[in-house]
């Protein structure tokens, strides 16, 4: 029979309990074992920790007492998050991770555009990339070490003025000087100190107090790392042979109210000629070679 487990801790059971059983291949001990120059800095990377020991073909440091070979599910489970990496992710245009701290205003636009340069990259032709850090796999493969969740909780800031010593909002203007290169403009200080009244051409600077960046990231990556596990999870459920694979409980927006639709704002599909489970599910389908330790 069959045992029922998340999908959550099934990938965590697979990370932290079977795929270390794995050995480095050659049984290297040492710099030498790492997978190139920067190993050592993709692995801090990933796991936001040092780790001076090698890992394994799995990406996770070998258990050298296990006296067997990892479990046939985990292994599916570890190709299934190496599949990953054929995905790309479809942002929509109007994504919008902060709808529910209310109207933040043009602030909140340039908030959100600054949030996205964190997640991706632009090309010249303006397709979108994630960034390595937060690719599909690699949110798998950290949380399913971690056994935890990117997180996407956040305070609703509100709008503020910045503020001099004083505590009074300060207040600023252009001017142009000469330079060595030519006029360009300087921010200067925006008062009329004789009349005590701000300059007829001075602004104020408003932002968004607590800054929302890394809620929108966090975010962000969450609404990946949630798709990712759906996937996962119809690709990998038909294939297991000791695990009833049950589908991710969370919400796919959990910052939305429970009203509002569920649905992928992130969509992943396949990159390349084939498109759906196809691809996967003929790689999940052919036969598990073990490695020896």
């Amino acid at each position: 029979m069959r045992k029922r487990i998340g999908i959550e801790e099934f990938l965590s059971w697979a990370y932290r309990d079977e795929l270390p059983k794995a050995q480095p291949e050659g049984g290297l001990v040492g710099p030498e074992s790492f997978r190139g120059c920067m190993g050592g800095v993709q692995r801090v990377e990933e796991l936001g920790t040092l780790v001076d020991v090698p890992d394994n073909r799995y990406g996770v440091v070998a258990n050298r007492w296990a006296a067997d070979d990892p479990h046939p599910d985990a292994v599916l489970a570890a190709e299934a998050v190496e599949g990953l990496d054929r995905m790309v992710v479809d942002l929509p245009d109007d994504w919008n991770p902060l709808a529910d701290m209310g109207d933040l205003g043009p602030l909140g636009a340039v908030a959100i555009r600054t949030g996205l340069r964190g997640l991706v990259t632009l090309d010249a032709a303006g397709r979108r990339t994630l960034r390595s850090q937060v690719t599909p796999r690699r949110l798998v493969f950290r949380h399913a070490l971690m056994r935890d969740a990117p997180d996407w909780e956040g305070e609703a800031p509100t709008v503020a003025l910045t503020r001099g010593a004083n505590g009074k909002p300060l207040w600023f203007r252009r001017a142009v000087v000469e330079g060595e290169a030519g006029p360009y403009e300087i921010e200067v200080d925006g008062m009329d100190r004789k009349r005590r009244i701000p300059m007829p051409d001075a602004y104020q600077k408003p932002y968004l107090d607590p800054c929302p960046v890394d809620t929108i990231i966090g975010r962000g990556e969450y609404e990946i790392w949630r798709s990712a596990l759906d996937l996962l999870h119809e690709d990998l459920a038909p294939h297991l042979a000791a695990f009833d694979l049950q589908p991710c409980s969370r919400p796919q927006r959990p910052w939305e109210a429970p009203a509002a639709p569920t649905r992928r704002v992130f969509h992943i599909g396949f990159q390349g000629p084939h498109r759906g489970r196809t691809e996967l599910e003929a790689r999940l389908a052919r036969p598990i070679v073990q490695h020896q330790a």
